[in-house]
């Protein structure tokens, strides 16, 4: 009962310090799309050329997505993150200082870098304070706190971006990342083992009795064809969200007209549906489309798929807005079943790098959909730019169908208990 009372409090803290976590990440990335217009006027660039403001952002990030899950694994989360936040604070302050537009992208791109690491690292703070049972709902929980973010975010950074200026609201952000980084460090400073797990032996436990070591998690990530699998599904699957959170307000300001101060409130309806349908999405999963993921996102994705066809077509910014709403919405629920599928069946030791490489895929669909639309914007039409995002949004219920679930990482954990059971009696496993 005390294991259950410490394990459920250590759970609302670090759910609190995610949710900070995620809003100061929305914070950066919404400060950046909402500026671009500004940008482009200042700097005298075009679509294309500030597609690598956000693009080159997630290009760099997907380099760190791997390793930043295998630090979390052999460091502990909350050191990786302390130091990621203390940096990211830097590197916002230098890029509100920056004086040429080259420069501009060179801070960008170093951004990119450190905030790769810490959706891997968020992963595994939850996979150490959480029990086995509760890992699906928390998946569903960090995509909604994720979207949450992202949908509330807007409305604070789209009035000072439009009252104080871009260059103000960054200086402002590098001081939010400074204190982040306390807090961080005051709650998740620690490491931790799973609360269902507490009798296992770490690896160090097992190699002291006898047993074999453990194969590294970075390894047993990488050899999975599962794992690899998805992140190529997610990467198509994410190319919606990270189109839309990229160019919207892009689009907004200069297709519908609508104020910089004001494209908040246009974007705040879309992604906090898509953040609910998220912790849905959780639930549905874990009650009932565990075993059968492909039931519950295929048709998901199909229907995103005419949603945003029904988008395109729209007449007045109303219609518009409600199909981009069911649109990401129903790319919420086929993201929250990937992850679950990848995070039910990985033992805490991999999640870190597990979800690092499944990340890897998300977080390249942050690189070509900005660059993609930013291309398409500028030689034809935003319109063509969202067809993209239509036509990537099928391919993901077409890969769907392909990619094998289930038992395939089975074999992946079950080595794992294996080592576990041969280290207490002290045999060795082959």
């Amino acid at each position: 009962m005390a294991l259950d009372r410490r394990s459920s409090s250590g759970t609302v803290a670090t759910g609190a310090v995610v949710a900070l976590l995620f809003l100061v990440d929305n914070a950066d990335r919404a400060l950046m799309a909402t500026s671009l217009p500004l940008i482009g006027d200042e700097f005298g660039v075009g679509a294309g050329q500030l597609s690598w403001l956000v693009g080159g952002f997630a290009l760099t990030g997907v380099l760190t997505q791997i390793p930043g899950g295998l630090i979390a694994d052999r460091f502990g989360p909350g050191r990786v993150l302390t130091l990621e936040f203390l940096v990211w604070a830097v590197l916002a302050a230098a890029t509100g200082l920056s004086a040429t537009y080259l420069h501009l992208v060179v801070f960008r791109l170093l951004g990119g870098m450190v905030a790769g690491a810490l959706v891997p690292n968020v992963f595994k703070a939850l996979s150490e304070r959480s029990t086995r049972r509760g890992r699906t709902v928390a998946v569903g929980l960090v995509i909604a706190c994720n979207l949450v973010a992202g949908a509330l975010v807007p409305l604070l950074v789209a009035p000072s971006v439009g009252g104080l200026g871009w260059r103000t609201t960054l200086l402002i952000l590098a001081a939010v990342c400074g204190a982040t980084a306390i807090v961080v460090y005051g709650v998740l400073g620690a490491r931790r083992r799973p609360a269902d797990d507490q009798d296992d032996p770490v690896p160090e436990e097992a190699e002291a009795r006898g047993g074999p070591a453990l194969p590294t998690a970075l390894t047993a990530a990488l050899r999975s064809p599962l794992i690899w699998g998805f992140a190529a599904l997610y990467c198509c699957t994410n190319m919606l969200s990270f189109g839309v959170v990229s160019w919207m307000p892009a689009y907004l300001v200069r297709e519908r007209g609508v104020a910089i101060g004001d494209t908040g409130l246009a974007t705040v309806v879309p992604l906090t549906a898509m953040s609910l349908t998220a912790v849905l999405g959780g639930v549905l999963f874990t009650r009932w489309f565990a075993a059968r993921p492909r039931v519950l996102a295929v048709p998901a994705l199909l229907a995103g798929t005419g949603f945003l066809g029904l988008m395109i077509g729209a007449g007045s910014l109303t219609e518009f807005i409600v199909f981009q709403a069911l649109a990401l919405c129903a790319s919420g629920l086929a993201e929250v079943t990937i992850i679950a599928t990848i995070v039910r069946a990985v033992p805490p030791e991999l999640t870190g790098s597990g979800i690092g490489v499944l990340m890897t895929g998300g977080q390249l669909a942050g690189v070509l959909a900005p660059l993609g639309m930013g291309m398409l914007a500028d030689r034809y039409s935003f319109t063509a730019a969202f067809a993209l995002l239509m036509a990537t949004t099928f391919t993901s219920a077409l890969a769907f169908l392909l990619v094998r679930t289930g038992p395939v990482l089975n074999p992946l954990s079950g080595r794992l208990d294996g080592h576990r059971r041969a280290a207490g009696r002290g045999q060795v496993v082959s």
